[in-house]
């Protein structure tokens, strides 16, 4: 298990997370180790964004029940960790460890072109069969 501090300080300089009260947010909603960013789809990931922008519920302000306001998750932030999520399942897929390191938006940013090759991969048409 990753260090809070440590997972907060990764998902500011990394994934572009802004400020410590968005990293805790996308800490709270289950984002809190490297090894977990192959369990979220891009589908996922989009939903906890959404989910930590507009959390839902209430909360105590002056003794006052209000709408939880939830916090700013930057679009830079969402689609940088969609990647990464896609990168992590192409490492677990290879057998590569998934730590900070292999996590970094260094590693992660080059998963780019390899992520729009196989969104827009086409099988190829069936061959005709050989006649004799």
């Amino acid at each position: 298990m990753v260090n809070v501090q440590t997972m907060r300080a990764f998902l500011r300089n990394h994934y572009k997370a802004g400020n410590d009260d968005t990293a805790n947010g996308l800490i709270d909603a289950g984002l809190d180790d490297y090894e977990i960013f192959p369990e979220f789809s891009n589908k996922d990931m989009h939903n906890l964004c959404t989910a930590v922008r507009k959390p839902g519920g209430q909360i105590l302000v002056n003794n006052l029940s209000q709408p939880n306001p939830g916090v700013n998750v930057p679009p830079l932030c969402g689609i940088r960790l969609k990647l990464g999520a896609y990168a992590a399942k192409y490492y677990a897929l290879v057998g590569r460890p998934i730590n900070a390191q292999s996590m970094s938006w260094v590693y992660v940013k080059h998963f780019t072109k390899l992520h729009t090759l196989t969104d827009n991969h086409k099988d190829p048409d069936n061959t005709p069969e050989l006649s004799k």
